[in-house]
């Protein structure tokens, strides 16, 4: 059974001050150090926006992640930012711990990523309180304190972390949920069955199988009895939203009968009635918000070569056809509405991610917080886009990072990246090659964005197909390695590289495929 303690105690958020990312104004090439530095909006695999929007639509409330190498601990600091006069109201450092992601992977129940959870200041209904998740001595609890400013209080004590949580509609109550964990089984006394419970590379022991959420409410003044409420998992849904006068609207496949079909957009209106987008606009969808008053329905989906552009559009839903609003190669993520304004958050090749508005009406697009100024003084070299196609046709893109400064230079030993190549280019998947350090040490850096996976090029009606498609005759293996050599042979023709002095780092699917380029 799942116990759980009650206490509300007030408890001041005392922590170091955040260390500087570099010298303000230094203007020197880029290091290790700066990288590492960096303080970052939001993490590598947020499903909702890194931030929140007050009710009223003029206030965001984030925060800012920062790694401390001489500490070996992350910091971070809560943001509450104007909107419109773009000026920070309250900034607060506060103390945690990482928070590490998981997800369920059937058979196997809360399998890690490694990645850190972004840690989400959620506004109650009356804009005059908010609520976190912290992780302190090893437990993820509610915190809450004034959006004027003051204190942290723990609002929860769960004998489990919280794995999610939302204000009730009247602001009255926090509702969370938690996990029961699993219990030793008379198997593990008498020895495990091998069967697909089992990651080997991951631990001795099979994977428990997945258990229960339980939900409780909790008073946030006055009684703090804890209230079990009908089961719920309290999680974002960024592919269906509701807008507050009763319209939905969410992403689906056009056509069911395939794993990978192109996707469209549903809107059902107050009065029941429904309206499709076909378009092709619609086919790559991976965001979709309302307006303020649910009356504009925005999407964001990529396209381009490559899906190498983001754009993002506005449907309005009393027209027929959606209309783009904003396009770019930056990386656009996390994107919900104010007053007048998108809010999103964006990154470059060359620039860490900011916070910047979309204007509704215009597609005007304005800086709104930037946690990184000291940045943009630091010499980071040339970025080149390249674009091309492997030898089955598939279309692929990829960075190419030369050292800073100008002028003739000999051919170049070359450093090879994956296999990611969207937004900031800080160390590819996993930040475990610092590109832009290598880049000021004298290094071409290619930064590889893979292909579509081989088996997933043309329709397939089950995820068991694609991977039976994508092994034989390691047709995947081969369809990324034709990519990359391309690449190289093009720069290598072009005189910027020389072809004795190669090499090709690898993570996860970078390094199954450096393993198979060196083999072959």
């Amino acid at each position: 059974m799942f116990s759980l303690a009650l206490m509300l105690a007030a408890m001041s958020a005392v922590s170091a001050p955040c260390a500087s990312s570099s010298e303000s104004g230094s203007s020197r090439n880029v290091q290790a150090r700066d990288l590492v530095s960096l303080r970052d909006i939001g993490g590598m695999a947020d499903t909702e926006p890194p931030f929140s929007i007050s009710p009223d639509g003029r206030k965001v409330a984030l925060t800012v992640r920062q790694g401390d190498a001489d500490r070996n601990v992350y910091c971070t600091t809560l943001y509450i930012i104007d909107i419109r006069s773009r000026k920070i109201d309250l900034e607060l450092p506060i103390d945690g711990e990482p928070i590490l992601g998981t997800f369920d992977r059937p058979p196997v129940a809360d399998f890690g990523t490694g990645a850190i959870e972004t840690i989400i200041p959620r506004w109650s209904p009356d804009g005059e309180r908010l609520a976190l998740l912290l992780r302190r001595e090893g437990r993820t609890q509610v915190w809450m304190l004034p959006s004027a400013g003051g204190t942290l209080a723990l609002l929860s004590r769960s004998t489990e972390d919280v794995r999610g949580f939302r204000w009730s509609e009247t602001g009255a109550q926090i509702i969370f949920t938690v996990r029961t964990p699993p219990h030793q089984t008379q198997e593990g006394l008498q020895g495990y069955r091998y069967d697909d419970r089992w990651l080997p590379n991951w631990g001795p022991a099979p994977r428990p199988p997945a258990t229960p959420f339980q939900t409780f409410a909790i008073g946030v003044e006055g009684r703090h009895d804890v209230l079990p409420i009908e089961a719920e998992r309290i999680a974002a849904e960024p592919r269906r939203q509701r807008a507050s006068t009763g319209a939905e609207a969410w992403i689906g496949s056009k056509d069911p009968r395939f794993v990978n079909s192109a996707t469209t957009i549903v809107i059902r209106r107050n009065d029941g009635t429904e309206m499709t987008c076909a378009d092709a606009i619609c086919s790559d969808v991976e965001q979709i918000w309302f307006g303020d008053n649910g009356s504009t329905l925005f999407f964001l989906s990529r396209a381009g070569w490559a899906r190498s552009l983001t754009k993002i559009y506005s449907w309005p839903v009393t027209r027929a056809q959606p209309r783009l609003l904003y396009q770019t190669r930056d990386l656009i993520s996390g994107c919900a509405s104010s007053r007048t304004d998108i809010i999103c958050a964006a990154e470059s090749a060359a620039v860490p991610r900011r916070l910047i508005t979309i204007g509704k009406a215009t597609g005007d697009r304005t800086l709104l917080f930037d946690p990184n100024p000291q940045w943009h003084s630091l010499k980071v070299g040339s970025v080149r886009h390249l674009e091309d196609r492997n030898q089955y046709g598939l279309p692929y893109f990829a960075e190419l990072v030369l050292p800073p400064g100008t002028g003739e230079r000999p051919k170049l030993p070359l450093v090879i990246v994956g296999y990611y190549a969207r937004g900031f280019l800080r160390g590819g998947v996993g930040d475990s090659y610092p590109i832009f350090p290598l880049a000021s040490a004298g290094y071409a850096v290619l930064v590889y964005n893979r292909p579509v996976y081989y088996g997933l090029a043309q329709p397939v009606k089950t995820t068991e197909e694609s991977t039976r498609i994508g092994v034989t005759n390691w047709m995947d293996k081969r369809s990324v390695s034709s990519a990359i050599l391309t690449t190289v042979d093009r720069l290598v023709r072009e005189e910027i590289v020389d072809p004795k002095r190669i090499g090709i780092t690898g993570f996860s699917d970078g390094a199954d495929k450096a393993r198979y380029m060196l083999v072959t």
